[in-house]
């Protein structure tokens, strides 16, 4: 699998499952599917947007100075920082806008455990998937006696 495919294949399906996960936990909360998934997507897409942008730019940095997607912890790790990073600046607008903190940062939090734990079921699928090379476990040498 080519690396653009497999950037867009990440970010896509990290996407999608963040949203299912999502849909889930707000039907539960709001009793509507419609408006449970409708809530998932302004919640993923309009608080969550920062941590999918810095996750697409390391992704592609990475990979092109490795030549080679990096692996998945690394992978994971990025997506956890931008993550951070997405809660981070949302805080920031939040205290811009006076009075806004409170809402905006549970909405970010919200967004970014939802693509973290997306990511976190993601990320191994498409490695395996995708052919990733693995580090192979040394082979004990043999004895010379």
């Amino acid at each position: 699998m080519g690396a653009v495919v497999r950037i867009a294949v990440l970010v896509l399906a990290t996407a999608a499952v963040g949203l299912v996960l999502l849909g889930v936990v707000e039907t539960l909360v709001l009793g509507s599917w419609a408006a449970g998934v409708a809530d998932a997507a302004r919640t993923l897409f309009f608080f969550a947007d920062i941590a999918f942008y810095a996750w697409i730019a390391f992704l592609v940095i990475a990979t092109l100075r490795l030549r080679q997607p990096p692996g998945a912890l690394v992978t994971f790790l990025a997506v956890l920082a931008g993550g951070i990073l997405n809660v981070l600046v949302v805080l920031l607008i939040g205290i811009a806008q006076e009075g806004r903190v409170a809402a905006f940062t549970l909405l970010a939090v919200e967004g970014s455990l939802a693509v973290v734990v997306a990511a976190a079921v993601v990320v191994p699928l498409v490695g395996r998937v995708s052919g990733a090379p693995r580090v192979k476990p040394p082979t004990p040498r043999q004895s010379r006696t």
